[in-house]
């Protein structure tokens, strides 16, 4: 089998028909290189207010955190984002109100996992 993996990537992948199977990766790349520029900046800043211990202290990194994630979920609400079977195409029927939903409460000190849609599925149980 593995004698015969570029055989598969070939066929399966037409590597062999494409003229350039590199195209495209410049747009991964720049992805990349941009990300890699937005995190060296936001360490920098952290790293001017005192490091990470500080900014936790004083609970700047869940400032941050919590001001991101209410962005990307009110982008959902809003609609600005579309997430199909959350605010696209979601059912009519009264199935909403048979899913359990817990409410997140947070500490200052803590960060909960949360769902893209928690706003939006919030929304809609409320109003069921």
């Amino acid at each position: 089998m593995a004698r015969n993996v570029s055989t598969i990537l070939k066929e399966e992948s037409y590597l062999d028909k494409v003229m350039d199977p590199a195209a495209g990766s410049y747009y991964i790349d720049s992805l990349v290189e941009n990300l890699r520029k937005k995190i060296l900046e936001e360490l920098r800043n952290f790293e001017e207010k005192g490091g990470w211990l500080k900014n936790f202290e004083s609970r700047q990194i869940q400032a941050i955190v919590r001001k991101e994630r209410s962005l990307i979920q009110e982008s959902y609400v809003t609609q600005e984002k579309i997430k199909v079977g959350a605010n696209k195409y979601e059912e009519k029927d009264d199935s909403a109100g048979k899913i359990s939903f817990e409410k997140i409460v947070e500490e200052s000190h803590e960060l909960k996992p949360s769902r893209a849609t928690y706003l939006l599925e919030k929304k809609t149980l409320d109003q069921s």
